[in-house]
């Protein structure tokens, strides 16, 4: 996937002590519901309501930009763990 392609394209922003993932995560809005690219790679999404669902993992890299896309958009998780049990 090419970010440029979306022209509602946005950077996520890291919830821990780095201060950008560098153009790897970004998310985009189409029909109702919020994506998540990780390496281009769509691995979430968040509709309008809350829905949630997670693709899988993967890395400990995506892993970090999966919990930023989640608390942008107010998802509530604890761990991975609860990730993988609630939104996989």
């Amino acid at each position: 996937m090419n970010k440029k392609y979306y022209s509602n394209a946005k950077e996520i922003v890291p919830v821990d002590s780095r201060k950008s993932f560098y153009g790897k995560a970004w998310e985009y809005e189409e029909n109702g519901k919020y994506y998540l690219v990780s390496y281009n790679t769509v691995v979430a999404q968040v509709s309008y309501d809350g829905e949630c669902v997670v693709k899988g993992l993967y890395s400990a890299t995506t892993t970090r930009h999966i919990k930023a896309f989640l608390t942008a958009h107010n998802v509530p998780y604890t761990d991975s763990r609860s990730i993988v049990e609630k939104y996989c």
